[in-house]
């Protein structure tokens, strides 16, 4: 965990200046320290907690929210209206927390060694000391999260289902027909399989050792998801179950860790927690009794399901989340700082945490894993930092909410289809934020139209796993199940303008833009995007529905092994009706898979080594630019703005609704030379905000 980041946002949150509020209604005030709940709420008699302010603020009403410390889960009992919202504010040059965690008060006895115990009445889903978090007990031990250490499958037998033997072909054992490929008689998304049993050798592995009731956290060989399975007591032999349909089998060489048991409690600052019992356990540091314990007890600081018109602004939210999920419409959530909102401490996915799991197609109000959540309609949220999330930071769905101007980062430490956001819906805007550290990809979206992704910077993505973009997707519905506006696949009508995106972590031919498995009709536009493996990824494959049509103009992609990539299985699935034009990429070498149709892409004035316009060309995959072939003003410094000389300027193609501001030709690539980029990338302090548009 780098502690950097709580430093950081602890000095740039109080740089930030907190809103100034007009009187529209009652004014009420809450001060922790000499208020009380049966005061009027006056500024002289203020309410002690912020649960009394919202049960008494109606429409237009303000709840000033002074210096404290606040372990409440707050629900405003009304709606507030479009021109009188309800208000929930910090007062001016103050600090105000409201956390999810609760100090232990019960005694501590010794256990044996360093490892102390308690009884706990509520179920313990994080630990802290302070404000630093304590790691559930695992074994191999590991300390950061993007790094994980893990023990390896040696050799594995499985109990097919009903049966009384064990067998060592594991092919009886597959969940689903097709060697694990899903078909129309059994479509594996949609049914659950019966658990199937499996034990495992490993070199790393004491079987001696009671690991009865831990969790196993599974990678398969692809490493692309993580999934979680039981540990089963029998004959002193651990029996794997699978909780969540195994997508892939168990085998030789698949990476795997255990946690949540006693036997894994080994190091100080680990924690188990019995549930049985109710008892916790921790390890403490210098043998000394623990002392400044916190648990988490709740897993909102605000909530505001199927609310309206309410602002939350200027909070820190420590160990607890927003959700403004449901019918919510209206809500306006402004300067906030919020560190740790989900608590699931474990890898992989079960079917008891739905939409969490490596095929995330699915978000709604009963989703697990949800970071600050915007469902319903017209919701924002802006100007935020949000960090140390286990799944989200933030997750979206519903119609036309938006997420601009924040810093979201260091989040999905499960190798789940969780990203700093995550978006489900239609009409949302994700504009001018920062999105960068993630497990897998930094922005997810999946059954998402008519979006608009823009100004963004995203970066640092991928940590754990491979086959992963920077920003990601992937396509669900053919044309007989369509949710999109056409009756297309997913991602109708999106579009991606002027972001950056970079920095992918699996190098190994990792994309920075990953539009997967019949994703159609996306607009993607003068982004820029560099240490990747590949520029662009556009499969169509699995299910086929029609032309892709992606419309790919004035990109800029640089440091990259393959400017584009597809992938497809039958002569169904190719890359049809795709416009690639004006992309200026350091190389032209594309990766093309399909085997039975050439990939029908229009390409037209790109520049690039060798034939700038060949597509699957192999003879032309040995061929480079040198990087001052190119003309950059500075690529030490990422500024890819084409020279005078460059060989990118005034030789694009006009392209009507894109091609703009421009005297005669246009340029190739994501900038046009002599005309300053007045949009900001990336986040902003607010402060320096106010010439933005």
């Amino acid at each position: 965990m780098n502690k950097y980041y709580l430093q950081f946002f602890g000095l740039v949150f109080f740089l930030i200046p907190l809103v100034t509020f007009a009187q529209q209604g009652n004014v009420f005030h809450i001060n922790q320290s000499i208020g009380n709940d049966d005061f009027n709420g006056s500024e002289s008699a203020p309410f002690k907690t912020i649960q009394r302010c919202a049960r008494k603020a109606e429409a237009g009403d303000t709840c000033i929210v002074h210096q404290g410390i606040y372990r409440e889960t707050i629900k405003p009992r009304f709606i507030g209206r479009y021109d009188a919202p309800i208000r929930f504010v910090v007062a001016e040059g103050e600090h105000v927390r409201v956390t999810g965690l609760d100090k232990v008060s019960s005694p501590w006895e010794l256990y044996e060694g360093a490892i102390y115990k308690t009884i706990i009445a509520s179920t313990v889903k994080q630990v802290f000391v302070g404000d630093e978090l304590m790691n559930i007990a695992r074994h191999p031990n590991s300390d950061d999260p993007f790094k994980p250490t893990f023990l390896t499958i040696d050799d594995t037998q499985c109990l097919v289902y009903g049966a009384t033997e064990w067998t060592k072909d594991i092919q009886k054992c597959m969940p689903y027909d097709e060697d694990g490929v899903c078909s129309s008689s059994n479509s594996c998304w949609d049914k659950s399989f019966p658990k199937k049993k499996w034990k495992l050798a490993s070199s790393g592995l004491d079987l001696n050792t009671s690991w009865a009731g831990a969790t196993l956290a599974v990678i398969d060989n692809a490493e692309y998801s993580a999934e979680r399975a039981i540990v089963l007591p029998t004959n002193n032999q651990q029996l794997i179950s699978y909780e969540w349909f195994a997508e892939k089998k168990m085998e030789s060489g698949i990476k795997f860790y255990l946690s949540n048991a006693l036997a894994a409690l080994d190091v100080d600052k680990e924690w188990f927690f019995n549930k049985i019992t109710k008892t916790l356990f921790f390890n403490s540091p210098a043998n000394k009794t623990p002392e400044n314990i916190y648990i988490k007890v709740r897993d909102l600081a605000f909530d505001l399901r199927n609310k309206q018109y309410i602002v939350i602004e200027g909070f820190e939210i420590f160990a607890a989340s927003i959700d403004a999920g449901g019918k919510a419409k209206g809500i306006i959530l402004d300067r906030l700082n919020v560190l740790y909102p989900v608590h699931h401490q474990m890898f992989g996915a079960t079917s008891n945490y739905f939409g969490q799991g490596a095929n995330r197609y699915k978000i709604n109000d009963s989703t697990m894993g949800k970071g600050i959540t915007l469902g319903g309609q017209d919701n924002v949220l802006k100007n935020s930092f949000i960090t140390h999330s286990w799944c989200d930071g933030v997750t979206v769905y519903g119609k036309n909410n938006r997420i601009e101007n924040n810093m979201i980062t260091d989040v999905n430490w499960g190798m789940t289809a969780c990203s700093a956001v995550s978006t489900h819906g239609s009409f949302h805007q994700v504009i001018q934020n920062t999105l960068s550290d993630c497990g897998r990809s930094c922005l997810w979206h999946q059954m998402t139209f008519d979006a608009e992704i823009a100004y963004n910077d995203i970066y640092n993505a991928c940590w754990l796993g491979k086959d992963c973009g920077v920003v990601g997707s992937y396509a669900w519905y053919g044309v007989n199940k369509s949710y999109s506006s056409d009756g297309d696949g997913d991602g109708t009508g999106t579009i991606y303008h002027h972001n950056w995106i970079h920095g992918n972590q699996n190098r190994n031919a990792g994309p920075c833009l990953y539009l997967d498995n019949n994703e159609q009709d996306y607009l993607v536009h003068h982004n820029v995007m560099w240490d990747c493996g590949t520029a662009f990824v556009l499969n169509n494959t699995f299910i086929a529905h029609g032309e892709t049509r992606h419309r790919v103009f004035n990109n800029t992609c640089f440091n990259i092994d393959f400017r584009m990539s597809d992938f497809g299985q039958t002569n169904k699935w190719h890359l049809s009706g795709v416009e690639f034009k004006n992309n200026l990429c350091t190389t032209s070498r594309d990766e093309h898979y399909n085997t039975h149709n050439s990939a029908q892409v229009i390409m037209s004035h790109n520049i690039g080594p060798g034939r700038p316009n060949s597509y699957a060309n192999k003879q032309n995959r040995a061929f480079r630019w040198s990087t001052t072939a190119l003309y950059l003003q500075d690529l030490k410094n990422n500024n890819f703005i084409p020279k005078a000389s460059s060989p990118a300027v005034n030789r694009g193609l006009y392209i009507s609704g894109i091609t703009t501001e421009v005297e005669g030709q246009p340029d190739i690539g994501a900038y046009e030379y002599g005309l300053l980029e007045t949009r900001k990338i990336g986040f902003q302090p607010s402060y320096l905000n106010e010439n933005i548009d």
